[in-house]
């Protein structure tokens, strides 16, 4: 995440779920924006964009799949469906795409809380990620252990 809020590219996806938001609230404070909103994304060029840039082939980058951790609440709130659709895309357990769910998960956990409606849509990510605690050697920007030797030491400086 470090990375994508200091380069164009990130910065770019970063801007797209901005924009989203920002017509989000607009549309909330309008006569009928209630009803409007609940039926989810009714922007298609966002949905057009943040789906290309789900495909691994069409955008390899870590860096990006981090800002859709980040965002995940967001995009919860912009259109549960489209996410709950969207989350073996963004958090994918296959071995050959593990990190980029790593790359997702790492930051989703780092940035934000728990949210019920999020906690709903991503329950067996959660799962996953209990069963696989430890089973994963750490990557460079990777969440330190916090049972690990290393990690104690840090806290006890």
């Amino acid at each position: 995440m470090q990375i994508a809020i200091n380069t164009t590219h990130g910065e770019a996806i970063e801007a797209i779920i901005h924009y989203a938001l920002w017509v989000w609230r607009h549309i909330g404070a309008l006569p009928d924006g209630q009803g409007r909103i609940t039926r989810g994304f009714e922007l298609p060029e966002v949905r057009e964009v943040l789906e290309q840039h789900l495909d691994i082939t069409r955008e390899p980058s870590l860096v990006i799949r981090s800002v859709y951790g980040r965002w995940f609440p967001q995009l919860v709130l912009l259109d549960p469906q489209w996410a709950k659709q969207k989350t073996t895309q963004i958090f994918p357990a296959e071995e050959p795409q593990r990190p980029f769910r790593a790359a997702a998960w790492e930051t989703y956990i780092a940035y934000n809380k728990a949210y019920d409606i999020v906690f709903a849509i991503l329950h067996s990510e959660y799962a996953f990620a209990v069963k696989h605690l430890g089973a994963f050697s750490r990557g460079r920007g990777s969440l330190p252990n916090p049972r690990s030797e290393e990690h104690t030491s840090e806290l006890q400086s």
